[in-house]
């Protein structure tokens, strides 16, 4: 359960990516989200393209922001998109792994309260990294 406090903050950070914060209030409870970033599976293969849409999403703001952080937005990617994998790359070309992502075949996570990119051989091996340096936040 997100408490108030927390609700407060995720308004925030959604509306420093552009969002409108009448819409969680007044918005649907689903909604659909495009890809900015390709998305791959565990044998390197893209499963969903740049540019697909996912449909039927909660419209939660902590759950938009998780998805925002993965490059799930709520527009399409266009020639002068400003997202971070849009404006990482040349126009008609996207990168295959998020900005800050050191390597292609590492898997990365990026922790909520300051914006650093924890990466590993695995989502697992990355998500044991996050919860070391989280201590750091403690």
């Amino acid at each position: 359960m997100v408490v108030m406090t927390e609700r407060a903050e995720l308004k925030k950070k959604l509306a420093d990516i552009g969002w409108a914060l009448s819409y969680f209030e007044e918005g649907p409870p689903k909604m659909t989200l495009y890809r900015h970033r390709a998305s791959y599976n565990t044998e390197g293969v893209i499963t969903d393209e740049v540019g697909t849409s996912v449909k039927n999403l909660p419209s939660e703001p902590g759950y938009v922001l998780k998805q925002a952080e993965r490059g799930l937005l709520p527009y399409p990617p266009v020639a002068g998109c400003v997202c971070p994998w849009c404006a990482a790359s040349s126009v008609g070309e996207q990168p295959s792994t998020p900005p800050g992502s050191d390597d292609p075949e590492h898997e990365s996570v990026v922790c909520q309260d300051c914006g650093e990119s924890v990466s590993a051989l695995t989502k697992a091996g990355a998500l044991s990294r996050m919860r070391t340096h989280a201590k750091i936040h403690a």
